[in-house]
C-alpha cells in the first residue's frame, strides 16, 4: 500500500502470497517471475516510459503482476488472466494502490456504493470492467497496468493485452500438432516450477483435469496425489478414483459432513477468505474452499505444495460458446444480449427486468468495444461472446479462484490458460472450437493409457444414492407439468452432486428460495451483500435481507 498504512488490517491468507524487492529507492512487490519485475523497475527509469513497459509485459509469458514504487513512478501491473488482482483509487492529487481492495477502501476512505456494481454483483457474481462494489475503486483488468506520475499528478492506464479472437481457416493436422507441443512444452515449465514439491492435482472426471495428471505423469513427475471432493458416492469420484489407478497415482476423497461445512461457514476465517478474495469485484469461489481447509487443518497439504486445476480449459477450447452460433444465420444485437442475460446474469430471475438489462448491455457493450460491436453474422457473434466471457466471467470468477490456494499457504498452476494456450487458440476456427472438436481429436489421439476413449463414461449429475429423483421427477412432471419437475430438481439439489456447496447454506434457507434463487451461488451473493452493508435489491416475496 503506498502513502501510509490501512486504518484497519485487511484480511490476510495464511502465507504472504507476494515477495519484495527494495533497492536504490525502490520498492517492488510483485508475484511471479522476478526477471519480468527487474526489467519493469529498469523500464520506470527510461526516456519512454509506458513504451518501453508495454514491450516488456507483451513479452511476459507467465503469471505475474505487482507494484512498483519509486521517486518518481507508482506502478501497477496485471497479467493476461488478472492472476494476481490489484486495485487502486485516485483521491484527488493522491493515488493509492494495493494487491489489498481492503487497503485501499480504508486509506481513501470510499463509503459510497456503486448501484450499478451491486445489481451487477447481485445477478451475476461480479462487477465487469474495472468497476467494484465501491465507487471510486478500481480493479485492474487482465493485461492492463497503471502508472501514477507523481509530480504531475497524473494517471495513465494502458491495456497491453486482451484476447481478442480472429479465427483462421480450419487446419487440423497441423493445429492438433501445435497443440500436442504447446502441451508438453506447459508441462515441462510446471515440473521446473514445481522443482519437486509435491503436486495436488483437483480430478474429476472431465477432459481438463485428467490431461493435467496425464501430462505429468508422462512427463516423469511422480510427486503427485489427486483428490476429489464431494458427496459419497457421487459418479464423478468413482470416475476420478479410475483415473488415479491406472496412473498408480495415490487419491484421495475428501468430503464432509452438513454439520463440519456449516462450522467452516460460520468462522470468521471464512469471512476473511471473502473479503481476501473477492476483492469487492467477485464472489470468492467456493468451489473447494471446504476440502482445502480440511486439508490445511489436518495438516494433509504443506505450505508450499503446488496446486494445479484444469480450469479453464472447457472455456478456452470453444465449450463456451453459444450452440446457435454455429450455424450460418444471424443473431440481431438484442437476442445477442438475451443470451448472455439467460447464461449469466439469472442468479436470481426476478433482477431481469428492463431497468437492470439496460444498466447490464452498457456494461457488456463496453467491455466488447464499438468495432467489435458491428458484425452481424452469428460467427461475429461468437467472437463478441468469447471476448465478453473473457474479461467478465472467466476473469472475474473462474481465473480468480485460485485465491483460494493462496489464502491457504499453497503454490498454484493454471496450465490450461498459459499465455501459449490463449495466443493459439485466439486463431483456431469456429469450426475447430465447436463442441471443442480440436482439442477432443487432440485427446482422442493422444490417448494416454487409454484414459482418453472416443466414447466418454456417462456421468450424472446425481449420487448413486439420490437416482431416485430421475424417475420421481418424471412421474411429477406426468402428473402436474414441467415447472413442478423443475421445482422439485431446483429443491433436490441440496442433496445432489453440489450437495458440499449447498451444505454451507441451511436446509430452511434453501427450501425458501429454491423456486427463485439460480443455484448456490445465488446464496453466497446475497450473504456476501448483507454481510458487507450493500443495498440489496429485493430478491424474494421474503425480506430481502433474511440470510437464513
Amino acid at each position: 500500500m503506498t502513502n501510509s498504512a490501512s486504518a484497519i488490517e485487511p484480511a490476510r491468507p495464511y502465507s504472504v502470497d507476494m515477495s519484495d524487492h527494495s533497492s536504490d529507492g525502490v520498492r517492488c512487490t510483485y508475484k511471479g517471475d522476478p526477471v519480468i519485475a527487474k526489467a519493469l523497475i529498469e523500464q520506470l527509469s527510461a526516456e519512454d516510459v509506458l513504451a518501453g513497459i508495454e514491450k516488456t509485459l507483451k513479452a511476459q509469458k507467465h503469471y505475474t503482476g505487482g507494484i512498483i514504487e519509486t521517486e518518481r513512478f507508482t506502478f501497477g501491473w496485471a497479467d493476461h488472466i488478472r492472476s494476481f488482482p490489484i486495485s487502486y483509487a485516485q483521491n484527488e492529487d493522491e493515488f493509492l494502490i494495493s494487491p489489498q481492495a481492503l487497503d485501499v477502501v480504508n486509506q481513501a476512505k470510499l463509503t459510497k456504493q456503486d448501484e450499478a456494481s451491486v445489481i451487477e454483483f447481485a445477478m451475476s457474481g461480479y462487477a465487469t470492467g474495472p468497476y467494484t462494489l465501491y465507487e471510486g475503486l478500481y480493479a485492474l483488468q487482465p493485461g492492463e497496468c497503471v502508472l501514477w506520475d507523481k509530480a504531475k499528478k497524473k494517471r495513465s492506464n494502458l491495456r497491453y493485452y486482451r484476447y481478442l479472437p480472429q479465427p483462421a481457416k480450419p487446419d487440423w493436422d497441423a493445429n492438433e500438432r501445435q497443440l500436442a507441443d504447446i502441451m508438453d512444452e506447459l508441462t515441462k515449465g510446471m515440473i521446473e516450477r514445481a522443482d519437486g514439491r509435491r503436486i495436488w492435482v483437483p480430478l474429476s472426471a472431465g477432459l481438463d483435469s485428467r490431461i493435467i495428471l496425464c501430462k505429468l505423469h508422462e512427463q516423469g513427475y511422480r510427486n503427485i496425489e489427486a483428490f476429489t471432493y464431494g458427496p459419497r458416492y457421487n459418479f464423478e469420484l468413482l470416475h476420478a478414483k479410475k483415473i488415479a489407478r491406472a496412473l498408480g497415482v495415490p487419491w484421495r476423497h475428501i468430503t464432509l459432513s452438513g454439520k463440519q461445512l456449516r462450522r467452516y461457514f460460520k468462522e470468521d476465517r471464512r469471512k476473511n477468505y471473502w473479503a481476501y478474495a473477492g476483492q469487492y469485484k467477485t464472489i470468492a469461489s467456493m468451489r473447494e474452499y471446504s476440502a482445502l481447509a480440511y486439508m490445511h487443518d489436518s495438516g494433509v497439504a504443506q505450505p508450499g505444495d503446488v496446486f494445479i486445476n484444469g480450469q479453464s480449459g472447457d472455456y478456452i477450447t470453444g465449450g463456451h460458446i453459444f450452440p446457435g452460433y454455429f450455424t450460418k444465420g444471424k443473431t440481431d444485437l438484442k437476442g445477442f444480449f438475451e443470451n448472455i442475460f439467460d447464461k449469466h446474469y439469472s442468479l436470481w430471475r426476478c433482477l431481469l427486468t428492463y431497468e437492470f438489462k439496460a444498466i447490464i448491455s452498457k456494461r457488456v457493450a463496453t467491455i466488447i468495444g464499438d468495432e467489435h460491436l458491428q458484425g452481424e453474422s452469428n460467427a461475429e457473434r461468437a467472437v463478441q461472446e468469447e471476448i465478453w466471457e473473457y474479461d467478465a466471467r472467466q476473469i472475474c470468477l473462474v481465473a480468480n479462484g485460485q485465491r483460494s490456494y493462496e489464502f491457504f499457504g499453497y503454490d498454484w498452476e493454471m496450465p490450461l490458460w498459459d499465455k501459449a494456450l490463449c495466443d493459439f487458440y485466439e486463431h483456431i476456427s469456429l469450426e475447430e472450437k465447436q463442441g471443442q472438436a480440436l482439442y477432443k481429436r487432440y485427446l482422442q489421439n493422444y490417448n494416454y493409457k487409454g484414459l482418453f476413449p472416443a466414447k466418454e463414461p456417462k456421468i450424472w449429475r446425481w449420487p448413486v444414492y439420490m437416482l431416485w429423483v430421475l424417475p420421481v421427477a418424471q412421474f411429477i412432471k406426468l402428473a402436474q407439468g414441467n415447472d413442478a419437475k423443475n421445482d422439485f430438481y431446483a429443491l433436490m439439489k441440496y442433496h445432489g452432486h453440489y450437495s458440499n456447496q449447498y451444505g454451507f447454506i441451511s436446509w430452511e434457507e434453501h427450501k425458501s428460495t429454491h423456486k427463485t434463487a439460480r443455484n448456490v451461488m445465488s446464496l453466497y451473493v446475497r450473504r456476501f451483500l448483507v454481510e458487507n452493508g450493500f443495498n440489496l435489491p429485493p430478491l424474494t416475496s421474503e425480506e430481502s435481507t433474511h440470510v437464513g
